[in-house]
């Protein structure tokens, strides 16, 4: 305990020093993070890199102070490459399979050494505990999107490893994980309210890295199976960011590794929350994660562990009904409901642009919403005319040749008019429309009061 201050202390020095240097050689090399439409936040450039300021502020310290938990060197090395890995792809955007590779292999390396989970059998415990240590990697990766919310989960997480540690008598490892948290609290000075600097996936994959094997570290000297499962709570904001990740591209059909604006700090985004919010409530949702940990760890299945694990549930599940994934409710509908008249990624498509119509206040931009999800749909041509029949908006697209067979009018509430869409049979000659889509076009062009009702023929062919 008396070398955790000193090695703190100049771990937080370091960083302080460390980071406008990078932030300098960053800019020097034109190493700046872009913002852009498809799934970035920021407003500014920013530089990237900031990985290597927080491993040189956790490296020197835990040199001087001689901070080592045992592992063997190769477990210390596999967590170095990840860094490496993470630079390269800062600086050459490595493609996610490499990425991915490398991950697999250092995790493999860490397995080789003899740090897996209590798991059973090694054919059973060594692939847990890749794909655990791989999990970590990528989650928290996926948080470096907002200012500040990478570093604030790490210190969280850290805070809450390091108590699990340190009471399982892993002092040097407790210690390694406290210099952690200093360094990235030197890092959050240029990183938070407005990023000057990101961790980049030089940071963000070591990071999530070493937690994950530190979470495996406690898993092997947990006094019980209860208490042994505490980092999935100190790691739950990553670890819940992957796994909805995965799910929602897997229910859209989308390439694992396409980047999106979908992630958890992107709805907030999308919901009005300013950035410094959006920072603030999830790192405030990793410290409960972090405490809940704590107690598992401490008390085991006692009472007041299982109360803390149900409420972290409660709030964890109150939380994701509030971000309102459309791939979510789409699938958990179909599993009660009977209809099947459109295929789940059509259901999707239509929620999400339900969302975007109403909070789009421009009719030119609920317009265009309109003729995307339509397209989306097989339509080609769409009309809106007005309650005397004369045109007011048309939009046509290519058609392949193929005659318009199906023709989809929808009359607008109070006899504001009506939109037609005209689509051609497809292969199987068939066309999908469902009474969501007729809803979705009604609330393009009016907002309904309570009470309104609208009216649409059936399709015809």
């Amino acid at each position: 305990m008396g070398s955790f201050f000193p090695s703190a202390g100049l771990s937080l020095a370091l960083a302080l020093a460390a980071t406008p240097f990078v932030i300098w050689v960053s800019a020097r090399l034109g190493v700046l993070d872009q913002p852009t439409l498809d799934h970035k936040t920021h407003a500014l450039p920013a530089a990237t890199l900031g990985g290597l300021a927080v491993a040189f502020a956790v490296v020197v310290p835990a040199v001087m102070f001689g901070l080592d938990p045992g592992w063997a060197p190769v477990i210390h090395v596999a967590c170095l490459s990840m860094a490496v890995i993470g630079a390269l792809d800062d600086l050459f955007n490595l493609s996610p399979w490499t990425k991915l590779a490398a991950e697999v292999l250092a995790a493999s390396a860490v397995c080789a050494a003899g740090l897996t989970l209590p798991a059973g059998p090694a054919w059973i415990a060594m692939p847990l505990t890749v794909l655990w240590l791989a999990t970590c990697a990528n989650g928290f990766n996926l948080t470096d999107g907002v200012d500040g919310l990478a570093a604030f989960t790490g210190i969280a997480a850290a805070g809450g490893l390091a108590f699990l540690t340190y009471l399982g008598g892993a002092a040097e490892l407790a210690g390694l994980l406290v210099v952690l948290m200093a360094a990235l609290t030197g890092f959050l000075v240029f990183n938070f309210p407005r990023a000057r600097i990101f961790l980049g996936d030089s940071g963000a994959l070591p990071i999530g890295f070493f937690l994950g094997v530190c979470g495996v570290a406690w898993a092997g000297i947990a006094p019980s199976r209860t208490t042994a499962i505490a980092p999935l709570f100190a790691l739950a904001l990553p670890l819940g960011e992957t796994v909805l990740s995965t799910v929602r591209r897997k229910l859209r059909g989308r390439p694992m590794f396409r980047a999106d604006q979908r992630h958890i700090h992107h709805r907030l985004a999308s919901r009005g929350w300013p950035s410094p919010k959006i920072t603030l409530s999830c790192a405030g949702y990793s410290l409960a994660g972090a405490a809940t940990a704590g107690v598992v760890g401490a008390k085991g299945a006692a009472p007041v562990a299982m109360a803390m694990i149900a409420g972290f549930a409660i709030l964890s599940f109150a939380g994701l009904r509030y971000l309102r994934y459309a791939e979510l409710e789409c699938a958990a509908g179909r599993l009660w409901s009977a209809r099947t008249s459109s295929t789940l990624a059509d259901q999707i498509a239509l929620t999400e642009r339900r969302e975007e119509l109403e909070s789009a206040a421009d009719p030119d931009r609920r317009w265009e919403l309109v003729v995307l999800s339509l397209r989306e749909l097989g339509f080609r041509e769409v009309r809106l005319f007005d309650r005397a029949g004369r045109p007011l908006r048309e939009s046509s697209a290519r058609r392949d040749g193929l005659e318009c067979a199906w023709k989809l009018r929808v009359r607008l509430p109070d006899g504001e008019g009506v939109l037609e869409a005209e689509r051609a049979v497809d292969d199987a000659g068939e066309t999908r429309v469902s009474e969501d889509l007729e809803q979705l076009l009604s609330r393009a062009f009016v907002r309904q009061a309570p009470g309104r009702s609208s009216g649409a023929e059936s399709p015809a062919r």
